[in-house]
């Protein structure tokens, strides 16, 4: 019987680049441009209106916003994807529009 891939799983294969073994067609991963990273790889919840995280030089920006119950179990498969690649939140925040982002690296 295969193993079913958990949230954290799944998010840091989307992280990698890669393709999940399940995936959901909720979590979005895509590109957007932030004045201080660029263009870079992100990941969205239900599109583009709510991302999740970008990438920020080695690491990561991670939304601190709420918006749905879906979305914040999302949010827990992105952190726990992180903390299991050994990163961690620094303290540093930055803005994306109205939404704020905590750097893990």
């Amino acid at each position: 019987m295969a193993s079913i891939e958990t949230p954290r799983e799944q998010m840091a294969a989307l992280m990698a680049g890669r393709s999940p073994r399940r995936r959901s067609k909720n979590v979005i991963r895509g590109r957007l441009t932030h004045e201080e990273a660029g263009e870079v790889p992100a990941l969205f919840s239900y599109g583009p209106h709510f991302p999740m995280a970008f990438k920020v030089g080695d690491g990561w920006a991670v939304n601190l916003g709420k918006y749905s119950v879906t979305t914040s179990t999302h949010q827990r498969g992105v952190r726990a994807a992180l903390e299991a690649a050994g990163l961690r939140p620094t303290g540093r925040l930055i803005d994306h529009g109205q939404q704020t982002f905590e750097v893990w690296q």
